[in-house]
Order: C-alpha cells, then sequence, then structure tokens
C-alpha cells in the first residue's frame, strides 16, 4: 500500500505496550474471515454519572473495512466526536485506507490535532495519532502506533519503547458551571487520565493497535464513593487486520460413537485441541448441526447429519486450518420376523379294504400270505381283528 496515510504510520513508529488500567478491544468486525481488513478514526465511551452532570453514549467516526482483495478509504475533516457541553471532543482531521491484495492485508489511520475536554480540564491534546498493521497470508502480523505533541492534562507527553503508557492525575474544579448553566463544586474529586500504545491479539485471528485513553475518577461527592471510577474511554487510529497465523489449527484424538445410523447420524463427541466459538464440523459435504465447543477448546459436541451407508471424512475447521478423522454409517440391522410352528398332524383311522381274488391287501393295517390256490389275509380295523380267506377252486 503506498497511500500518504500507510508512509505517516510508519513514520511514527513506537514500540507497542498494553494500558496497565484496562484498554479498549480492537477487534475486527463480526464474522470478519482471513484477510479482512479494518480501521476506525476515534471512538469515544462515557458512562459518566457525577452529581448532576450524566452521560452515556457510545460514538465512533471514520470507520471502514474491506474484504479480502478489497480496498477502502476515508478523509474526514473538523469532525466533533462528541458534544456534551461539560464534555467535548473534537479533531482536525482522520484519514485513513485499508487494502487486501493477494498474500497480504494492510491498514493505517491517522488523526490529527484531537482536543478532549471535561469539566473544563484539557484532558488530552495531541498535534497526530497514526497506526498501521499488517498481516501477511503467512507468518506474524507487523504493527506499528504512536502519537506526536501529546499533552496529558496540559503536561507534554512522550510515548517511548521504554514508557508505552503515562498518566497524570488534577483535582475537578470548584464551582464548576457547565454552558447550559448546570453548576456543581467537583474539587472533592480528582481526575486520572491515562494515555498508552496498544495492542489487542483476539481468539479469532484479528490484530489490532490503536492509542487508548482511559479517564477515571476518585474521592467523594455527595455522600457517593468513586474509586478509580472509569468514566471515559477514547481510542484514537484504530487499525485491525484478520491473520490465520495468530490461530492455531485444531486437532482432533477422538470421536465417539464412532458410527451411526444412515437415517439421523446421531450425536458425536470430539475431542481434541485448538477448538474456537467458530468451529465448524463437515461429515463428508454436509455440516453437522448444535456445534457447542467446550470453554477449554479440548472437546466439542455435534449431531452428525443423515447419510448414505459407508465411511466419510468429517473435518473440524477453525480460522487457523482444519483436522479429519474417519466416521462410519452403518446399515441398520434387519429385525427377523418369527415362523408359526406347523399345527401337529392329525391322527389317521385306518379303513379295512377287502383284496380282490387272488390279490393281496392294500390297507397298511393288513398282512397278507399266500396259499396254493388262494390267499389268507389278516384285516386290522377299528381294533378288530378278522381274518379272511379265499379259496380257488381246482379244475380237474
Amino acid at each position: 500500500m503506498t497511500s500518504p496515510t500507510m508512509r505517516r504510520a510508519a513514520a511514527t513508529t513506537i514500540a507497542l505496550g498494553l494500558v496497565a488500567a484496562g484498554c479498549l478491544v480492537v477487534a475486527a468486525p463480526a464474522n470478519a474471515q482471513p484477510g479482512d481488513v479494518s480501521a476506525v478514526g476515534a471512538t469515544a465511551s462515557f458512562t459518566l454519572d457525577v452529581g448532576p452532570f450524566h452521560l452515556d453514549t457510545d460514538t465512533s467516526l471514520g470507520a471502514i473495512a474491506a474484504p479480502a482483495g478489497g480496498r477502502d478509504a476515508v478523509a474526514l475533516f473538523d469532525q466533533t466526536l462528541v458534544d456534551a457541553g461539560f464534555a467535548d471532543i473534537t479533531m482536525a482531521g482522520i484519514e485513513g485506507a485499508v487494502e487486501s491484495p493477494d498474500g497480504v492485508a494492510e491498514s493505517a489511520m491517522n488523526v490529527d490535532a484531537t482536543s478532549a475536554n471535561l469539566f473544563g480540564l484539557n484532558l488530552v491534546t495531541l498535534d497526530d495519532a497514526a497506526s498501521a498493521v499488517m498481516c501477511p497470508s503467512d507468518g506474524p502480523a507487523e504493527v506499528s502506533v504512536g502519537a506526536t505533541g501529546l499533552s496529558i492534562l496540559g503536561v507534554p507527553v512522550e510515548l517511548a519503547r521504554e514508557s508505552p503508557s503515562a498518566a497524570q492525575t488534577a483535582p475537578l474544579p470548584a464551582d464548576y458551571e457547565a454552558p447550559d448553566g448546570t453548576a456543581a463544586d467537583l474539587s472533592s474529586l480528582e481526575v486520572t487520565v491515562q494515555v498508552g500504545q496498544v495492542r489487542s491479539v483476539g481468539t479469532d485471528g484479528a490484530v489490532g493497535v490503536a492509542l487508548d485513553t482511559i479517564v477515571s475518577i476518585d474521592g467523594t461527592l455527595d455522600d457517593e464513593v468513586f474509586t478509580d471510577r472509569v468514566v471515559a474511554r477514547l481510542l484514537l487510529a484504530g487499525a485491525s487486520c484478520q491473520t490465520r497465523s495468530q490461530i492455531a489449527a485444531p486437532t482432533i484424538t477422538g470421536i465417539s460413537p464412532a458410527a451411526g445410523v444412515p437415517a439421523t447420524g446421531g450425536d458425536v463427541v470430539i475431542d481434541g485441541t485448538g477448538f474456537t466459538a467458530d468451529t465448524t464440523v463437515v461429515f463428508g459435504d454436509d455440516p453437522a448441526t448444535g456445534v457447542v465447543v467446550s470453554a477449554s477448546g479440548t472437546q466439542l459436541t455435534a449431531t452428525a447429519p443423515a447419510g448414505a451407508v459407508g465411511t466419510v471424512t468429517v473435518t473440524v475447521a477453525n480460522a487457523g486450518g482444519s483436522a479429519q478423522i474417519a466416521y462410519a454409517y452403518l446399515a441398520p440391522s434387519p429385525t427377523a420376523t418369527p415362523t408359526p410352528s406347523p399345527a401337529p398332524p392329525a391322527p389317521a383311522t385306518p379303513t379295512p379294504s377287502v383284496p380282490k381274488p387272488g390279490g393281496t391287501l392294500a390297507d397298511t393295517g393288513s398282512a397278507a400270505a399266500p396259499l396254493a390256490g388262494g390267499a389268507i389275509a389278516a384285516v386290522v380295523a377299528g381294533g378288530i381283528v378278522a381274518l379272511v380267506v379265499t379259496l380257488r377252486r381246482r379244475r380237474a
């Protein structure tokens, strides 16, 4: 990227540190993908409730974003971020650019001549705040953030490598009167302003930088105790990009059960590492439903989709990569149909049969023996034995 914004940010590079009292999270937009870039000129958040003065607001200026392969830019002049009478934030200019060509994503933002005031005190003034981030397709992100002409509560401050943040404290004024006529004695309170260079690395792979200002109040007013109560935060020159290199790819150590029926698939438990909130689970080409990741990131549960009989590859993926394991769809076991037993045969009733002359008895309950010139047979019928004799007359 060759925009003036990026060149100016690079020229004011200062080592990064974390703001001890907390910081605004410099995050990429929701559902950001690797290669996405974003930036914001200024963001202010007030949760102030001090005596008769109340302010609860979140506002921003100069937000831009682009997906991988895209670009965006902003240029604003003479901007007012907050105008509440007793609190105001203004800046002379906001200039930023984001770009994500193949292989690298870059984001840069500059904010000129910023002034933030509360209860008549000049909390922060600076000539220029600048930040830049670069996320390559592989390897770590490169970041820079810095400020020139910075004063905190009227005290000039230089943020150096050894001192990435600085703070000043001052009493609030007595008999303060706001432009709308609201007045109060605030001298029992004191305000602390801390300014720091901040870098955030999200679990989703977002890397962001900004100049962060935190305003807190201590003391007692009308029996209300204020103990390091944060009442305002101001983020200037925020820039972020999405990178895969910040996220470890998941691993899989097991799946239970390792098989299911084609009609429903069934619920499974997958053990491993690197499971994040945006982790997806796919069985073959079909996504699982009801994916729930444990707080430790070492286990997830999901419902397998219906599938055909056979083995498929289960792919678990996050922004850092993917891992695979096999899962089998088994044919359902056939259900056996009982065969009825045959009825016992009815008892047979023998029927006597009288043989023809010269023949034999055909009845199974009979027996016959040949005789010369005839036959003699015993017939059994109904438990009665009859003797039948057949004679042949011999001719002379």
